[in-house]
């Protein structure tokens, strides 16, 4: 699926809750495999800021900062 469309669905899916960590992840890892690794890293912190105790986040995002 291309970013664009992926953008657009989590927007939508975010605006019913906006704190719906796991869709947030999967974003993430799809931000990873199309090469946006900045905005990735960006909802990662997010979803992190908002719960603090969602390891896979913490996980994630530790990968992205170490390669």
């Amino acid at each position: 699926m291309e970013i664009r469309k992926q953008k657009h669905i989590f927007k939508q899916l975010t605006s019913k809750n906006a704190n719906h960590d796991k869709v947030g992840v999967q974003y993430a890892e799809s931000l990873i495999e199309e090469g946006d690794r900045e905005l990735a890293i960006e909802v990662l912190e997010k979803i992190i800021s908002r719960n603090t105790t969602y390891n896979h986040a913490h996980k994630l995002l530790e990968k992205l900062k170490e390669s």
